[in-house]
Parts: structure tokens; sequence; C-alpha cells
């Protein structure tokens, strides 16, 4: 347990180095608007962040091939990464904002307001990135550990709490700003999803035991340490039914997306019959 929580604590020491690191260097971008500013600072932030997460745990799964490990990996940055957010989020603020509170002893005209200005600003990015690499540990390695997503949802619950707290007693109150979808985030969602499929079935061919459970004809167990070992000559046959399932998930990730729209039916239909009655009118003067 304690290389996890080391893993952990230095996990979250480079992330906030490099967070300030991404932030100069698209401030030298000289980007031309704030969203583009913002989209590119999300690319650079989740690529670091997440090959800062991932990497060994892709390192134990595809080098080590020790799913058990990765499994127990898994567990312990689901519970020292919630246990870390919460610790940072909402128990450390609250006791530095009840020290600046005590010893600024504002009058009880002003008091509320100096309560609030004490506080530090709401960050809306650490919270989506947060979720998104949260996002990853039950996608990527969803075959690995399939309880993942489950233990997720206590673990969501918690900080869905965390967060109503931050947002109430630790934080600023946000600016109210219109948003017609996540932005960039999506995208950074559907490329992890595309990425799952492909890490889930090398996990399932070649890393653990699970396709042997389903063509034992390809594979042989080791005398010696018990490890399964592909059969002599069946490899390319492993190799065919893992590159196939692969691109079958693909296909099908690729068909919902383009079944499914974004845009409701009924929200279709009202932006249709608006400009159809807008076109008429223009017609009729």
């Amino acid at each position: 347990m304690l290389p996890v929580v080391g893993h952990s604590l230095i996990i979250f020491v480079i992330n906030q180095l490099y967070g300030k690191i991404a932030k100069w260097c698209t401030d030298c971008e000289n980007h031309r608007d704030v969203h583009s500013w913002h989209n590119s600072l999300v690319v650079k932030r989740v690529l670091f962040e997440c090959t800062d997460c991932f990497l060994p745990l892709f390192y134990i799964a595809f080098y080590q091939f020790d799913v058990e490990a990765l499994r127990n990996e898994l567990i312990g940055l689901f519970y020292t990464d919630e246990i870390r957010r919460v610790m940072m989020e909402t128990v450390i603020p609250t006791i530095i904002n009840a020290v600046k509170s005590t010893m600024s002893k504002p009058s009880l005209k002003y008091s509320q307001f100096r309560k609030d200005i004490v506080k530090d600003e709401y960050e809306q990015f650490d919270d989506y990135l947060e979720m998104v690499v949260q996002f990853g540990y039950i996608t990527l390695f969803a075959s690995a550990f399939p309880l993942a997503s489950v233990v997720s949802l206590l673990f969501l619950f918690i900080e869905l709490k965390s967060d109503l707290f931050k947002l109430l007693w630790t934080c600023r109150r946000p600016y109210a700003r219109r948003g017609k979808d996540i932005g960039v985030w999506l995208n950074v969602m559907k490329a992890m999803v595309y990425a799952a499929i492909l890490t889930n079935c090398f996990i399932l061919g070649f890393s653990s035991e699970q396709l042997m459970q389903w063509l034992p004809q390809l594979f042989t167990r080791n005398a010696v340490d018990g490890d399964q070992t592909m059969a002599l000559g069946s490899g390319r046959y492993v190799v065919l039914v893992v590159f196939v399932t692969e691109h079958i998930l693909l296909l099908v990730a690729l068909f919902l997306e383009w079944l499914i729209s974004t845009i409701p039916k009924k929200v279709y239909v009202g932006i249709a019959k608006q400009e159809y009655w807008s076109n008429k009118t223009e017609h009729a003067d």
C-alpha cells in the first residue's frame, strides 16, 4: 500500500508543477480568444497528466503482464486519490479559511463580504480533469478491474458532497456562464473511449488468462509456475482474434456515435419550425 500512496503523491506534485508550466506555455502561444486558449491548455494538461497517471499502469499491464498487480494498483489509486481530493479540496481549505477569518477580525457590517473575499476562486478545470482521469481508470483497464465502475459510484457520491461543500464554504461563488456542452472535454473522453477498446482487447488477449477461458485450445499452461503461454503455432490465431475483436468494437462505437444525434429530436424539430416561420415572414414582407 505504501508504494501506491507514494505513487499518488508523486502524481499530485508533478501535476501541480506541470500545470504552471502548461499555463505559461499557453500564454506564450498568443491565442486570439479565451476559448482557443482554454482548449490548448486542456490538451496540454490532459496529455501530460494522463501520461503521468496511466504510464505506470501500462507498464504493469503490457510489460510485466501482471493483471493481479494492476488490479491492486488501481484499487489503491482509487482510495488514495479520493482521500487526497477530499483533504486538498475540502478539509485543508476549510481550516485555512477559518484561520484567515479569525486573524482578520472583520466588523459585523462587512463580515460576510470579508469572509468571501479571502476564499479561493473556484477552479472548474481541476474538477473536470479529476473526472477525466477517473474515467480513464474505469475504462482503460476495465477488463483487469471490472468492479471499478461500481466502486466509482461510491467515490463519485463522496466527490459530489465534497464539491458541494467546497462551493458553499471554501470557494467564492462562481459566475454563471452559459454553455451548450462541455467543450473540448467531450473530445477528450471520446478519444479515451476509443483508446479503451485497444487497451482492454490487449489485456484480454495478452496480459490476462481471460482469452484462455474462451479458447483453451490456443494456450498451454506452464508446468513450472502455472502461467499461461500460447501453444506452439497458435500465436497468429491469438493475434487474429484480438485484432478482429478490436476492429468490431471500433466499428460498433463509430456506428453508435453516428446513430445517436447530439441534438434531441424535439429540439431539432423546434429549430426547423422556427427557421420555417422566419423564412416565411421574410418572404411575406
